[in-house]
């Protein structure tokens, strides 16, 4: 399960259901508004952030950008 904060707060982080833990907590350095229109994660544990620019941002689950 993924989530963020929403409005102009660019926090974002998923939630693993097997083990009850936060995997993933970041906050994306990206300006415009909304910071972020949505978040995608695969079953390969990549997390994919589009932000409010359109640009792509890809994590592992360790919450370290790629």
């Amino acid at each position: 399960v993924y989530f963020w904060e929403g409005g102009a707060n660019p926090n974002f982080g998923i939630f693993d259901r097997e083990t009850k833990e936060i995997k993933v907590v970041h906050n994306l350095d990206v300006s415009g508004y909304p910071p972020i229109k949505d978040i995608k994660h695969s079953k390969q544990g990549k997390v994919y952030v589009l932000d409010g620019n359109n640009s792509l941002h890809s994590f592992e689950e360790s919450g370290d950008p790629k």
